[in-house]
């Protein structure tokens, strides 16, 4: 199947909502769930009944988007991948157990794609035991740098923002100057400084 870039409505707002500095992480966390939602049903609904499918969590971001995929893709196998940056490499430091064999897709999750390193990454890990007929990478938001590196590569990509600004691997606006990561380590409220550059990570 053709790779394709499907970017989603935002009927309810809610991706603008989560890029304000200094929202709740409850109420992020929130936003993020309901919009995990929407995301695993439209990946669902571009597949075929009775395939199968392997959803690949990258962590951390990826495990904002977990509880929506488990549910949605009941039937699918799952493992998680622990990243870190080495250098200018990305590297696997962790990994759950790894479901080998013949796919119909193969889900990549992570909630932010700034260059598309990260899923490359995963990809990297996952394909010496998997391979599928198709590839997707779903994320609520992504810069267009990713957008293009991913879709050039044969990765379908699939999510609510797919052409926001990069800069030094960095995407901007975030979510409310938090990354993906941080506002799964923590559910309370953390003073943010100043600034809109401060306090914003790099993503893959």
């Amino acid at each position: 199947m053709t790779a394709r870039v499907v970017e989603l409505p935002d009927s309810e707002g809610l991706y603008a909502a989560i890029t304000v500095a200094d929202i709740p992480k409850a109420l992020l966390r929130r936003r993020i769930g309901l919009l995990g939602r929407g995301l695993a049903r439209a990946v669902r609904a571009a597949g075929r009944p009775g395939e199968r499918v392997l959803c690949v969590v990258v962590l951390r971001g990826g495990a904002l988007l977990y509880p929506a995929f488990a549910e949605e893709f009941g039937d699918a196998a799952f493992c998680m991948l622990g990243l870190r940056r080495v250098g200018g490499d990305v590297v696997t430091e962790y990994r759950t157990e790894v479901p080998g064999g013949a796919y119909d897709r193969i889900v990549y999750l992570d909630c932010v794609a700034a260059t598309g390193r990260t899923v490359f990454a995963a990809r990297r890990t996952i394909t010496p035991s998997c391979h599928a007929a198709e590839e997707v990478v779903a994320v609520v938001c992504a810069a267009t740098t990713a957008t293009r590196a991913l879709h050039a590569a044969g990765l379908q990509v699939i999510g609510f923002s797919l052409d926001e600004a990069e800069t030094s691997g960095v995407v901007a606006p975030d979510f409310g100057r938090l990354d993906a990561g941080e506002v799964f380590a923590d559910g309370g409220a953390v003073a943010e400084p100043a600034g809109d550059a401060v306090g914003r990570r790099p993503h893959g």
